[in-house]
């Protein structure tokens, strides 16, 4: 698909591109000059104003290695972390909590043509397994990096689920945001209520989120857990009164590139 948007001359105030409910070129980053035209094709995008220059944006999602372009001697970088994966709960009920997100690094890199530059993109933390009466911790985020210019560490897993009194935190707070520029959030502990009529209802924490994810998605059948925001969202922790159920997975990281040419 291909969408074409125009950048408001100068003067006017700086407003993001988003297209399908994703940002793909955030308010105030500068051009070779305005009006600019600005177009989505498949992983990449074109940004091109009149003869000044022009700039193309790429979006990696897997690890690889990035190649400067003839002409491009700068580019600039956004990189994220993975996020932690949820906590799983045991058959003896109880409530996880989430992974954290990813840190999120923004910078800009001088290259020159034709150097190669290896692209690490983090995998996001396993979920917190479940198996009858056992359960485990999540799987902390992977680090994403652009060469040796930056890294974006991941977040840390959820805990397990643990019983507690109504209204306590069980299963204590999910680890520390990945270190960035930005740091990740970190993920509050499961916690566990009065239910209607009596009894008590265990609630899974949701993941944390990184810089500029999507909303965390809802609670889904397969996991019992809030799925993570993507990139660099943490997995939700598990919830249950007496169904071993596993946590949901962090999301994976993600290098957004802006190649400089002229």
């Amino acid at each position: 698909p291909r969408a074409v948007a125009t950048l408001p001359p100068p003067g006017r105030p700086p407003r993001p591109i988003r297209w399908r409910g994703l940002t793909y070129l955030p308010a105030g980053i500068p051009l070779a000059g305005e009006p600019a035209t600005f177009a989505i094709d498949g992983a990449s995008a074109h940004v091109t104003s009149g003869t000044r220059g022009r700039m193309v944006m790429r979006w990696l999602t897997a690890s690889t290695t990035w190649t400067a372009p003839d002409g491009c001697w700068s580019v600039v970088h956004g990189l994220w972390g993975a996020g932690g994966g949820g906590g799983g709960v045991a058959s003896t009920g109880g409530a996880a909590s989430g992974g954290s997100g990813g840190g999120f690094v923004p910078g800009v890199a001088a290259v020159t043509p034709g150097q190669n530059v290896p692209v690490t993109v983090g995998v996001g933390g396993g979920y917190g397994n479940a198996s009858g009466g056992t359960s485990s911790d999540g799987g902390n985020g992977g680090a994403t990096s652009f060469g040796a210019f930056a890294t974006a560490y991941g977040g840390l897993a959820g805990k397990a689920a643990a019983s507690g009194s109504t209204g306590a935190s069980v299963a204590g707070a999910g680890g520390v945001g990945g270190i960035g520029v930005i740091p990740g959030r970190p993920a509050g502990g499961g916690m566990v209520v009065a239910a209607n009529g009596g009894g008590a209802r265990y609630i899974g924490s949701p993941g944390g989120s990184a810089f500029g994810v999507a909303p965390i998605g809802q609670i889904t059948g397969t996991t019992g857990a809030h799925d993570a925001g993507f990139p660099g969202g943490g997995g939700g922790g598990a919830g249950s009164t007496s169904t071993a159920i596993i946590g949901a997975p962090g999301a994976g990281g993600l290098v957004w590139l802006w190649e400089m040419y002229g």
